[in-house]
């Protein structure tokens, strides 16, 4: 009765992950088909204009963020707290571009493999009223 249960939980859960593959690869197809490329939100080279977060705090974000996505388990709360005290686009941009550097991976897509459902949406709405 419990393996039925996690088999049917792992089949769920692979599922989702499979159609949130299958869609970014059809949006990264259809933008390269525009002659486009995209490398996820946040990646180097976002514009940071305008920021005025001190270089410890983008620091400290990027270190709470790599935190809260390390090890087993995610911290989800600390990565929608992280988000939030960005306040600006142009500082989550900062902190992602520190990100990358630090640990050679994107931030968005990072952030995206961690979190699944209701937690990404809550999320992605941080993440846009940013902008």
């Amino acid at each position: 009765m419990v393996g039925a249960t996690l088999l049917i939980g792992g089949v769920v859960f692979f599922g989702l992950n499979r159609r949130k593959k299958l869609l970014y690869k059809a949006i990264t197809d259809k933008i390269g088909g525009y002659g486009g490329g995209y490398s996820g939100g946040g990646s180097l080279g976002s514009d940071t204009t305008g920021c005025n977060l001190s270089a410890a705090k983008t620091a400290e974000a990027v270190e709470d963020l790599h935190e809260a996505m390390d090890g087993l388990g995610t911290n989800e709360a600390a990565i929608k707290r992280v988000t939030r005290q960005a306040q600006t686009l142009a500082c989550f941009n900062k902190v992602a571009n520190l990100y990358r550097q630090e640990y050679g991976t994107n931030l968005i897509d990072d952030i995206d493999e961690e979190l699944w459902d209701s937690e990404y949406d809550e999320w992605e709405e941080i993440y846009q009223s940013l902008r």
